[in-house]
């Protein structure tokens, strides 16, 4: 990423601003990640999970992890495009510090097309006993779903991964920006200010 910060935003060449997204993100091919130490990053009540993705279109890989902390059967949580039926949908799927794993997964929910930019948002709402998934600004069919009462997502020391699985299976093939944590829910109106307009382009997760 060449740019330069200049406090309090990044100072970008002129052309940036035609796809702020394809000029700043990064591409992932097979075995590629990005891993952040999963000693220090852990999670408390409700936490938000946001990121931007473009998926290559040219491969069969049914299955690719945008960002995740550990592997099933010990996991924090996942937001993966997976093929259900022909079609690519997402799923976003948390492990409760009880050891439950729960997930928004629902065939009728949009299909994910390749070689386009995507947002999504998967949000632990604790204070709401809710699992949210969004797409592209929208909440997704079959979400929310219910928490049964748990506080806290599994925390493990396993590294956060972006871009693969953490047994670097279901790699991710295509870019992938913008990847944002909070540590409470985004609500709905701030779904659609991260995913932004035409007029305005993408939202700045910092602003929230």
């Amino acid at each position: 990423m060449s740019t330069k910060f200049l406090s309090p935003g990044w100072r970008m060449p002129r052309n940036a601003n035609q796809s702020k997204q394809s000029n700043y993100s990064m591409d992932f091919a097979a075995n590629d990640s990005i891993a952040v130490n999963g000693t220090s990053l852990q999670f408390s009540g409700s936490t938000s999970f946001s990121a931007w993705f473009k998926m290559d279109g040219s491969t069969t890989v049914d299955q690719r992890n945008i960002i995740g902390k550990g592997l099933e059967p010990n996991l924090s949580f996942f937001i993966r495009v997976h093929k259900i039926n022909g079609d690519f949908k997402l799923r976003f799927q948390i492990q409760t510090s009880t050891g439950s794993s729960i997930r928004v997964w629902d065939a009728s929910s949009p299909t994910v097309t390749a070689d386009v930019w995507h947002h999504t948002v998967g949000v632990f709402d604790v204070a709401n006993n809710q699992l949210k998934l969004y797409y592209d600004g929208a909440e997704v069919s079959g979400s929310p779903v219910s928490l049964s009462g748990a506080t806290n997502i599994n925390n493990i020391s396993s590294d956060l991964k972006i871009g693969v699985y953490d047994n670097n299976f279901y790699d991710f093939l295509g870019q992938i920006t913008e990847v944002s944590i909070f540590d409470y829910a985004l609500s709905a109106s701030q779904v659609t200010t991260l995913y932004g307009n035409s007029t305005n382009g993408v939202g700045n997760p910092m602003a929230l």
